[in-house]
């Protein structure tokens, strides 16, 4: 069970930072306000609040809607050593 529990711990951080390097995007690079992101997507506004407040966890097709207005889109990486030797 121990391990099952620190699975789950690192995707939920993993889930976290990919949250929070999004809003850092809208807020920071992009300087668009969840409105604009709203009326570009058309991805209701109270549902990226309650993504960006981590109440839940956007699906990969809703996370890519919300980055390509920012010019990002979610992609497929390697993991660093250290994550891959977690995992065994």
């Amino acid at each position: 069970m121990k391990e099952k529990e620190t699975r789950f711990d690192r995707s939920t951080e993993r889930s976290e930072c990919l949250i929070a390097e999004y809003k850092k995007l809208r807020k920071d690079e992009a300087k668009m306000s969840q409105k604009s992101l709203e009326d570009i997507t058309g991805v209701p506004r109270q549902m990226i609040i309650r993504y960006e407040k981590g109440k839940i966890m956007p699906t990969v097709r809703a996370m890519n809607r919300l980055l390509e207005p920012l010019g990002y889109q979610l992609g497929i990486v390697p993991l660093k050593k250290e994550d891959s030797e977690d995992t065994q």
